[in-house]
């Protein structure tokens, strides 16, 4: 019976190590800066076809004919709809 309990105390699923935290290695050398995104929108000029990056401040105007009927881009991230 003491034998038995001896090797219960000395497993290694005990619960003593299970709520330690593991030990935290520096983060700085494992992460590496995202490259940079563009913080405006892409438009298409309905007029020229010129591709254009709005920012929020910007005129909706094509700068390269002045026309102002500008159509958005798709997205490349997948959107995904829940039909009923």
């Amino acid at each position: 019976k003491e034998r038995a309990r001896m090797e219960d105390a000395l497993s290694p699923i005990s619960t003593s190590n299970a709520a330690s935290p593991p030990p935290q290695q520096p983060q700085e050398e494992s992460q590496q800066p995202a490259p940079a995104q563009p913080s405006g929108v892409k438009y298409v000029c309905g007029d020229c076809g010129t591709q254009i990056l709005l920012q929020p401040n910007d005129p909706v105007r094509c700068p390269r004919c002045g026309y102002r009927i500008l159509y958005k881009m798709r997205t490349k991230r997948l959107i995904q709809f829940e039909a009923r």
